[in-house]
């Protein structure tokens, strides 16, 4: 089973490009090291944004920037 919904629209280079570059940011910015339990759950937060229509990169910074410390 798969967490998110847009299975018809599947992450192309420019978008994993756009959600590479705020993981880096958010995983700077809290001192998270990238093979972390806290990196994945921030990465499948910024992926199920993005699939459920968030696409703008300073919308996506923001809300995953603004759930804190996610674990």
């Amino acid at each position: 089973m798969y967490p998110f919904g847009d299975f018809q629209h599947p992450l192309l280079p420019h978008d994993v490009a756009v959600l590479q570059s705020i993981f880096d940011t958010e995983l700077e910015a809290r001192k998270i090291t990238p093979n972390s339990e806290a990196a994945d759950t921030i990465a499948r937060k910024l992926i199920a944004l993005y699939q459920t229509g968030v696409k703008d990169p300073l919308d996506l910074h923001e809300r995953v920037k603004a759930s804190g410390t996610i674990i």
